[in-house]
């Protein structure tokens, strides 16, 4: 037990330092996303549904991850005025920290309407287009996948994911403009 709080504790640390640039290799964002659609105005309309992913199956029909259900995430959305959609490849390797560093988060009826309207933009071939979504103090990570049958699946990412998000998957992130 003893071991593991240790553990815990120094990983901690070494993300603290990593994030105030204290050790090397410690990049902003930038550095690990490339910017996609630029020329275009993708934008999610204004939307006053209280829709929640998880019981959004007449969009995510190919699959809906359970973890929105069990970690109590079908909360209704707020109200939101249209919202233009910031879309970046993930480049190179990069972890959670690396990458979600943005403060700007999606509302779950936004990615909804998003993957409503917006279909073309969302990668196929097991390559995910990841949402930010914060719900009550706790950020989450909303990854959409189009199956090889066409069906949209929506997982759920946690920010505990301790893994590597890899750079030649062409993952999409998608952050809302403030």
């Amino acid at each position: 037990m003893r071991k593991n709080k240790t553990k815990g504790i120094r990983d901690t640390l070494i993300v603290i330092l990593m994030l105030q640039g204290a050790i090397g290799g410690a990049k902003g964002p930038e550095f690990f996303l490339k910017s996609v659609h630029e020329e275009e105005n993708i934008v999610v309309d204004a939307k006053d549904r209280l829709e929640c992913i998880g019981l959004a199956t007449e969009v995510f029909k190919g699959y809906i991850d359970r973890n929105f259900l069990r970690l109590g995430l079908n909360v209704p959305s707020k109200a939101t005025k249209p919202t233009r959609a910031l879309m970046f490849e993930i480049k190179k390797d990069a972890r959670f920290v690396d990458i979600f560093t943005r403060k700007t988060y999606w509302e779950q009826n936004q990615v909804v309407e998003f993957c409503r309207s917006h279909r073309t933009k969302l990668m196929g071939d097991y390559h995910s287009t990841l949402f930010p979504i914060k719900v009550g103090e706790k950020v989450f990570i909303v990854c959409v996948t189009v199956g090889e049958d066409g069906l949209l699946v929506a997982r759920l990412c946690l920010p505990d994911f301790k893994g590597l998000w890899k750079g030649g998957f062409h993952h999409i992130v998608v952050f809302p403009e403030t």
